[in-house]
């Protein structure tokens, strides 16, 4: 004889156990809730998959990715998280087969995200309206392409010896830390239209191709140190600061 569901506590353990088993943390209503958390649990094929290292593609609806979720997995060559909103510390650390990520709603992120996921191509977070962690992309060597276009500061070592980078631009960063664009060696234009409050010691240092910062705020950032642009070209004087023409001379007197 089949059993029935006859009280409030068993729809409550049903509901506790599919957060889980998923990492949802909100609140699950009959019957959309459940039909949808029931659907997000993987297979246990899934599930061994991901414990003997042979996954090779993610895609889930949870909402949270835990500390450490896929660490040192080097099978992962793919992320999808469309419903994601959290990402822990060190969640995709080593994953050196990983290329491509989608978090399209994360807006909370721990420190060293994607560190040494040295094949990652590119990371769009495009509503992400916080810090960028410490370490977030810490040696991607591939990586080429970043949009953050609500980041409101880069932090310490964010892309440390990401020697693929090109061009980035962050609109809405007021803040460039210590060490943020480390030996990104091809980099050779940044754009930061509201950095307002300091560039950060050795924030480009080594980033021999780095040709044009651009700090567009109509309000003067303090500078660290000088050796924020050491080993560049703006260093060695083939490179350009541009900044508003009202600030030239506010720039030229600064020390």
């Amino acid at each position: 004889m089949p059993d029935y569901i006859v009280s409030g506590e068993q729809l409550t353990a049903i509901a506790n156990a599919i957060r889980e088993k998923t990492g949802n943390t909100e609140s699950l209503t009959f019957p959309g809730g459940f039909t949808e958390g029931i659907s997000e649990i993987g297979t246990g094929g899934s599930v061994d998959a991901l414990i003997d290292g042979s996954m090779t593609e993610i895609n889930s609806n949870a909402t949270v990715v835990k500390d450490n979720a896929f660490y040192n997995h080097s099978t992962i060559t793919s992320a999808n998280f469309p419903k994601a909103k959290s990402i822990g510390q060190y969640a995709f650390f080593g994953c050196t087969a990983l290329t491509s990520v989608n978090f399209p709603l994360a807006t909370d992120l721990d420190t060293g995200t994607f560190y040494g996921c040295s094949n990652l191509r590119s990371v769009s977070l495009p509503v992400y309206a916080k810090r960028l962690p410490s370490y977030f992309c810490r040696d991607c060597n591939k990586l080429s392409s970043v949009n953050l276009p609500l980041a409101l500061d880069v932090s310490a070592y964010s892309f440390y010896n990401c020697s693929n980078l090109v061009k980035v631009c962050f609109p809405k960063a007021s803040q460039i830390v210590q060490h943020g664009f480390y030996r990104c060696s091809k980099l050779t234009i940044a754009d930061f239209p509201t950095v307002d409050i300091s560039v950060d010691s050795r924030a480009f240092y080594e980033c021999s191709a780095l040709s044009s910062l651009i700090l567009r705020s109509s309000n003067m950032p303090s500078l660290a140190n000088i050796d924020a642009f050491s080993r560049t070209k703006i260093a060695s004087g083939t490179g350009y600061i541009y900044v508003p023409a009202a600030l030239v001379d506010t720039y030229k007197a600064a020390t």
